[in-house]
């Protein structure tokens, strides 16, 4: 009795967060964003998710209804169950339109969804600094060099981009590092981190 006690519970309070959303919706969350999705337009998901698919469609109401609650969200345009996504840990990603003609996108967990006062914060708004991006980016450097403790980084001369809508940065820097003759080479550094993801790609060409 316990168990299915607890999928009611669940059950009810997604529901509770879907029609009285604790923070108030700024943006517009249409019909057609979170129409349910049925066994016919969507085989494998229901496949891979049989037994919670009504609460992963729960979840997609309420994964709107929080992105729309962020002052930057005029509209939601998708709210989708992410491919990344596992049986016992659902996560949604929501597309809004800005009011500036934007983009932005949200990420959730179902963890986050089940509690009404996780804020709604944007992966834009997630990125990380060119400061930050830097110094993981050194970090990368010396996990490819042969002899790390030979890598003197230029953090004066930074290229940085930050590409907004999903949040994903770029950095470039300089350095230099000794071979195994001793010898100190120039090198330049392409780093590429993703929101909350120290574990960026890089890649490394002599100048």
């Amino acid at each position: 009795m316990k168990k299915i006690y607890f999928l009611l519970g669940t059950s009810i309070s997604l529901a509770i967060n879907c029609i009285f959303p604790t923070s108030a919706i700024s943006g517009e969350v249409p019909d057609w964003v979170i129409a349910p999705y049925t066994k016919q337009s969507y085989p494998n998901t229901f496949k891979k998710f049989k037994g919670r698919i009504n609460e992963l469609n729960e979840y997609r109401v309420t994964a709107a209804n929080k992105a729309a609650s962020n002052k930057e969200c005029k509209s939601v345009f998708a709210s989708e169950i992410s491919t990344s996504a596992t049986y016992n840990n659902m996560q949604f990603f929501v597309d809004c339109e800005t009011l500036s003609g934007g983009f932005k996108r949200f990420r959730f967990t179902e963890s986050q969804l089940n509690i009404p006062s996780s804020p709604a914060i944007s992966e834009s708004d997630k990125a990380y600094s060119e400061f930050e991006a830097a110094k993981l980016c050194e970090g990368l450097i010396k996990n490819n060099a042969n002899y790390p403790s030979t890598v003197k980084a230029n953090f004066f001369n930074v290229g940085y981009r930050k590409f907004e809508p999903l949040g994903n940065v770029q950095v470039s820097m300089n350095f230099k590092a000794k071979n195994a003759f001793g010898l100190e080479l120039k090198y330049k550094a392409t780093c590429l981190f993703k929101p909350g993801n120290p574990n960026g790609e890089i890649r490394i060409k002599e100048r």
